[in-house]
């Protein structure tokens, strides 16, 4: 059994540390604590087991103190960690003088932080390395060289640091050879393999995380287009696949959703502090988005921001200019790209369904800007117009 996150430390400290191990679980992380594994542990040679856990996590919370120095399971501990390479984050709990290979690294004072914050601290660090991790990956996808993408994600992964990060890289893993099966699609010995290993990587993501996340994974890995050819080809495993996780009342989605698009530069985007041209706009900005089905307004916060040069630009009504894959709610069709509307389709926005009066395309080589937000419903609104943001696993 793999964990994400272990707590290393001396005995005189179980009480605090318990209070971690408590919150940590409490946010639904993998955590590796001797006292909630004692059936892990019974029987073993527990310097092997020890070596064996400590050796495999992400993260390792080490609770510097004199004793903590002292004694020989703790040892054990760090040394696998030490040899492992896996991420160190001391607690200082004491003023004790630090081994020379530990000098140097960043700790958090435990005499003065509590369990919560510490928690709360080791979130944020999650969160910060899965953007370092993931940044270049979804970028490499959004410019759809998904070979290399691919490439990132099992380097990654075969460092063995997938941790909290593995379930989004498994999941990207089978969009990029869902994709990349797709566009070799004449090499049918080649496309299978990729489409099959997309399903392994999907089984594979799914067993990562709470059970009680599992209706919502399938519901997202319905809709998404970058699965949609593995949806298309393997409808019959898909199938399967829903029914082995009680999911078998939902059928396989063939058709696409549309994830992607872009605006240009000068359009007014909605955010909680106003309009501003989505020029401007910056990761982490609140922006305002829009549930159609419910037609309720939410806030969603922007995570990646893209630019690119685009030779054309459609035109909606006169004054609303987007790129043609841009992605729209329209009344009897659902979500389509701007470049299938036509004049006298309903579209949604903000104020309701509003006809298209006109419609055209110029060739403007204008600077289009691709937002991807951080929840549902994964849309913002550009000048009224409910647009569907760029998928961000």
């Amino acid at each position: 059994m793999n964990f994400e996150i272990c707590l290393s430390f001396a005995g005189t400290e179980r009480t605090f540390v318990r209070e971690v191990a408590d919150e940590l679980i409490s946010r639904n992380l993998n955590v590796f604590f001797d006292e909630y594994q004692q059936a892990h542990l019974w029987g073993t040679f527990l310097h092997d087991s020890l070596s064996d856990i400590y050796s495999n996590v992400t993260y390792a919370l080490v609770f510097y103190s004199e004793e903590y120095f002292e004694r020989m399971y703790t040892k054990v501990e760090r040394q696998a960690l030490l040899v492992s390479g896996r991420t160190i984050l001391p607690i200082r709990m004491d003023d004790v003088k630090v081994p020379v290979v530990l000098q140097g690294l960043s700790y958090v004072d435990g005499r003065s932080a509590t369990p919560q914050e510490i928690a709360d601290m080791l979130i944020d660090k999650i969160k910060i390395d899965k953007e370092s991790v993931q940044g270049p990956i979804l970028l490499n996808m959004t410019r759809r060289k998904y070979a290399e993408a691919l490439t990132q994600i099992e380097t990654y992964l075969l460092s063995g640091k997938g941790g909290p990060l593995e379930g989004g890289l498994r999941y990207n893993a089978a969009c990029c050879r869902s994709r990349m099966a797709e566009e070799n699609q004449s090499q049918h010995r080649s496309y299978r393999t990729m489409l099959d290993e997309a399903l392994r990587d999907l089984e594979q993501w799914m067993g990562i995380g709470p059970d009680d996340d599992l209706l919502e994974k399938i519901g997202y890995l319905n809709q998404d287009d970058d699965l949609l050819f593995v949806r298309r080809k393997r409808q019959e495993k898909m199938t399967a696949f829903f029914t082995t996780y009680n999911a078998g009342h939902i059928l396989v989605n063939t058709g696409a959703t549309g994830r992607s698009g872009c605006v240009d530069g000068k359009m007014l985007i909605a955010t909680a502090e106003g309009s501003k041209p989505a020029s401007t706009i910056e990761k982490g900005d609140v922006v305002v988005a829009f549930d159609v089905t419910t037609r309720e307004r939410r806030l969603s916060k922007i995570i990646n921001v893209s630019e690119y040069r685009a030779e054309t630009t459609w035109i909606i009504n006169g004054d609303i200019e987007v790129s043609g894959s841009q992605v729209i709610f329209e009344r009897d069709s659902g979500w389509v790209e701007v470049c299938e509307t036509d004049v006298g389709d309903y579209v949604m926005t903000d104020a309701g369904f509003v006809i298209i009066s006109s419609l055209s395309k110029v060739h403007d080589d204008a600077t289009h800007f691709r937002f991807s937000t951080d929840d549902v419903p994964h849309t913002f609104t550009c000048r009224g117009l409910i647009c569907h943001n760029h998928k961000a696993p």
